[in-house]
């Protein structure tokens, strides 16, 4: 083929667009095919990095998820996986109308997955006021479920308790007796059972109803001439069944039976889920327990403990006057004593977690034998409980209810304008929030949505 003699792709141009050509071909190529199989070039660190993946489940389900920004709107609702992510810091926001954002800064490494899991957007909700008249009641307590509230109140030494069911807005008499002193309530931490404790002229009684069938007593038992001490829910079963000591002697009651576990000289006591009985004897400031091998062993613990919380094959947490031991079993039968710094502590049964918390610090105790500081606050904490299974908490204020996910350090007030708080409890299953105190000005029991 021949060009024109004045033609501008002269045979050097048409060798120098080739080579080109064959030039771009093969420097493009691998670009674009490190690019589809997730690399990038990092301009701040000079090197090629391979991208990772972000992956987010929250509830609602149909939360907005906002990433530096941006919306991401994938026509899908949660979960959502997002790849080919440039390795580096983001900013993530979940949003729903009528619900308050979460907010995090996130890292994505390469090669790697990163996860945001286990967040629940809060409902932005007033707080309502149960028809319950408390100005003339001693005491008000919930029970762990937060479905029911005992109030215990006093009129010339006559002292009533009275159950309420929160979700039915029914109100059960359940005592009614004049008394010198003003009995105690306790809710047991595993079910929905609630025991009266009676101080009487001829020794002590006590009585455990089920909130559940409250007409009919579970547990009616009086001991003559001798003072109880206090009493020791077991967790096992769905049958009222308490540990308590009288006459320095142990005894187990489940329905209308009592059964002698062991004499003791101890206050401080506790059967675990298997049967064995552990006491600290203060004088000689041991812990003693049976092993497997039915032999006496026992662990030196120098600080006199005041209460045995919980005891399983992992570890042990008990309470001084001052402080929580947290006692480790390690495999080779040695065990590690730790202090906590605080008396605060919050059972979860649902979670078999412990929290325990002083003016600034919380921490969490885990079954495993475990424990760790969870969070450093700013604002004086007054009380803890759980809002989900996945570990959302519930931090109260001296002015406010405040939530806190430990998995992502995040803190988000939602109610303010709080005084005086006696009590507080969660439904976890109905998702609302019972508050004993005074909310914006109002004595009460509050209902708060979340």
């Amino acid at each position: 083929m021949s060009y024109p003699e004045n033609t501008l792709l002269t045979k050097p141009v048409r060798r120098t667009i080739l080579v080109f050509l064959i030039l771009t071909f093969f420097i493009i190529s691998p670009i674009i095919i490190f690019y589809t199989a997730g690399y990038r070039y990092d301009f701040e660190r000079h090197k090629i990095q391979q991208t990772g993946v972000l992956s987010i489940n929250a509830k609602p389900r149909d939360a907005v998820v906002t990433i530096n920004g941006v919306v991401i709107d994938n026509g899908k609702r949660l979960p959502l996986r997002l790849s080919n992510r440039a390795p580096g810091t983001y900013w993530v926001t979940l949003n729903k109308d009528g619900y308050y954002p979460w907010e995090k800064s996130i890292v994505i490494r390469s090669n790697e997955t990163t996860y945001i899991r286990d967040v629940t957007l809060i409902k932005k909700t007033q707080p309502g006021t149960l028809p319950l008249d408390i100005s003339s009641s001693k005491e008000v307590v919930a029970s762990e479920d937060g479905r029911y509230l005992a109030i215990l109140s006093e009129n010339n030494s006559v002292y009533t308790v009275v159950l309420y069911d929160i979700r039915e807005k029914v109100e059960h008499p359940l005592f009614s007796e004049q008394l010198k002193t003003a009995p105690s309530l306790s809710w047991s931490p595993y079910h929905p059972f609630l025991l009266i404790h009676t101080a009487t002229n001829s020794g002590a009684k006590v009585e455990v109803v089920d909130a559940r069938n409250p007409e009919q007593r579970k547990i009616n038992q009086t001991f003559s001439n001798s003072p109880i001490s206090p009493v020791q829910w077991t967790r096992i079963g769905n049958t009222p069944t308490i540990y308590i000591q009288a006459s320095n002697t142990i005894y187990r009651i489940a329905g209308g039976s009592q059964h002698t576990i062991s004499p003791v000289q101890s206050s401080v006591w506790h059967v675990d889920d298997d049967g064995n009985l552990w006491w600290y004897d203060t004088k000689e400031k041991r812990l003693w327990y049976n092993s497997e091998d039915n032999l006496p062993l026992s662990i030196v613990i120098e600080t006199p403990l005041t209460d045995i919380l919980d005891i399983n094959n992992r570890r042990l947490i008990a309470s001084t006057n001052d402080s929580i031991i947290h006692l480790a079993f390690n495999n080779d039968r040695t065990h590690t004593l730790s202090n906590i710094p605080t008396t605060n502590t919050y059972y979860d049964s649902t979670l078999n977690e412990w929290y325990a918390w002083s003016e600034n610090e919380l921490w969490g105790l885990y079954a495993d034998g475990t424990y760790l500081i969870l969070n450093r606050s700013s604002e004086p904490i007054e009380s803890v409980r759980t809002l989900d299974q996945t570990g959302l908490l519930l931090f109260s204020t001296s002015e406010q209810l405040m939530t806190f996910h430990p998995g992502y350090t995040s803190v988000q007030t939602i109610l303010s304008d709080l005084s005086h708080v006696r009590d507080l409890a969660v439904d976890q299953e109905r998702k609302y929030i019972i508050v004993t105190g005074t909310v914006k000005g109002v004595n009460g029991i509050h209902i708060l949505p979340y």
